[in-house]
């Protein structure tokens, strides 16, 4: 039926057209056109179903491939092993809902129903490259934790390395699977390594010996039938030598350090001994045949106390104010100096032979406190005012100032003790620029030109004068007429040409 357009509302109405018999009834004719458009529309639905069916096959289908993609992570840091990545991923394929294809025709709905399972069966062969690399990782795991035991067991304490390494063997098998061609290379690469390691592994187990250190650097440089021959090469063999030599001379630093030590704390026993047979010999209570007897005292100790004692028995236990001096010198000195005095053990010899016990431990004090921090300062004080009390003349060494400054010592000894007792630091004690400073106690103990010219010549005209040289040693003619200068103790001297 055509619909006016043109003039539809104003044309006048036109005569009905005829019926033609032959095209049947006005009824007939709309019940072909609702039939055909009902089939088109059942045409139209069952092509939308088949549409969606499509559209949701393929959402299936993506989950299926991503459920897969999903495990490849896992696989590769082996939080899942490839034993267990097919049941995973079909666990993961159940939890995905199948698209439902009951709505639409049965070929349709078959179609959805084989594709399910070819997204499965192709999703499963795309996971299998995953999981057979995931195979060759672990495989190759396996062996290199086998290879690491191996190696370890070759390097324990009384371990035979080469028993231990021939175990290497039986991972050849996989060995092979997982680095193919390479499997030769890598076990030769890991028997170089391990040789290396176990000798080194041999030197710090025997790090403090120098008998075994000794041994081994032996059986290093052995090319014939050495432990290592044809195990290391030139580089290696040379790299364990140079360690062994290290090894061996921190073996003979060590034993030096403690052989030190060991004679430190001897000394410091010895001293300790000595200290006490000082005060019993001032006391009376020491004989010569105790000491004699004393294991801990070397031989040269043991003859310095039996002099001491000697000596103090002989009332010859005092101070020569010029010894004393020149002790004091020696003391402060330069450390270098041939005669310089760096140990109390020095001090012996001269107790008894022109020094009293107690300015021995006068003395000592001297040396114990140039290892203190206020040493350096107290020392420049007192070598400042031995040069202004003692120091020496156009006549050579003046012995009233060396008694001066013996003196002085002893009295400057006391205030200094009673002022630190009191609380003042040793540094104002010591500063010209403090109110402290204790450089007054110097003044009453210097001899002017005058007073030292006057003893000397009073000395020549009595015959007393002893010429000394600068370090105080008395000039001394023998039977023969030769002249020397000669130390205190007699045991050095200069001879004078």
């Amino acid at each position: 039926m055509n619909i006016p357009i043109g003039n539809f509302g104003n044309a006048i109405a036109a005569p009905a057209p005829a019926v033609n018999s032959s095209q049947g009834t006005g009824l007939a004719q709309f019940g072909n056109v609702g039939m055909q458009i009902g089939a088109q529309m059942l045409e139209e639905q069952r092509a939308l179903n088949r549409t969606k069916a499509a559209n949701d096959f393929q959402d299936y289908k993506i989950a299926v491939h991503t459920a897969g993609l999903d495990l490849a992570p896992s696989l590769a840091d082996g939080t899942l092993s490839a034993a267990d990545a097919g049941a995973k991923y079909k666990e993961k394929i159940a939890a995905i809902q199948k698209p439902d294809a009951s709505y639409a025709d049965p070929v349709t709905a078959e179609n959805v129903s084989r594709g399910i399972i070819q997204a499965q069966a192709e999703g499963m062969n795309a996971i299998r490259p995953m999981i057979s690399q995931a195979q060759v990782l672990e495989q190759k795991s396996t062996v290199d934790l086998g290879m690491d035991k191996i190696g370890k067991l070759a390097g324990l304490p009384g371990a035979d390395p080469v028993k231990e390494l021939s175990a290497l063997d039986a991972y050849d098998a996989d060995g092979l699977k997982s680095y193919g061609k390479n499997w030769a290379a890598k076990k030769q690469e890991f028997l170089d390594k391990t040789w290396f390691q176990v000798g080194q592994s041999r030197l710090q187990q025997n790090s403090s010996s120098m008998d075994a250190l000794k041994a081994i650097k032996q059986d290093l440089q052995n090319t014939t039938d050495g432990t290592y021959v044809g195990k290391l090469d030139t580089n290696q063999r040379t790299a364990l030598i140079a360690q062994t030599d290290q090894y061996i001379h921190g073996v003979v630093i060590d034993e030096n350090n403690a052989r030190v030590i060991a004679e430190r704390a001897q000394k410091e026993q010895q001293d300790k001994i000595m200290q006490g047979y000082l005060v019993r010999t001032v006391a009376g209570k020491l004989t010569v045949g105790e000491v004699l007897k004393n294991d801990t005292l070397d031989f040269t100790q043991k003859l310095h106390m039996k002099s001491i004692i000697e000596a103090q028995s002989n009332k010859m236990d005092r101070t020569d104010a010029g010894i004393f001096g020149d002790l004091f010198q020696r003391i402060h000195g330069p450390a270098d100096a041939k005669n310089a005095i760096t140990s109390a053990d020095q001090l012996y010899p001269y107790v008894g032979n022109g020094l009293s016990i107690t300015d021995m431990a006068r003395l000592r004090a001297e040396v114990d406190g140039k290892n203190q921090p206020e040493g350096e300062l107290l020392k420049n004080f007192k070598t400042m005012a031995q040069a202004q009390i003692s120091g020496s003349t156009m006549f050579g060494k003046d012995p009233a100032g060396e008694q001066n400054f013996y003196q002085w010592n002893a009295y400057f000894d006391q205030v200094l003790a009673q002022k630190r007792k009191s609380g003042i630091p040793m540094h104002d004690l010591l500063d010209p620029k403090s109110k402290e400073y204790l450089g007054s106690t110097i003044d009453g103990y210097k001899r002017d030109f005058n007073q030292q010219t006057a003893d000397y010549v009073a000395r020549f005209k009595s015959g007393t004068a002893v010429q000394k040289n600068a370090k105080g040693w008395a000039l001394q003619t023998d039977v023969k007429g030769n002249k020397a200068y000669v130390s205190p103790d007699g045991k050095q001297f200069e001879e004078v040409k």
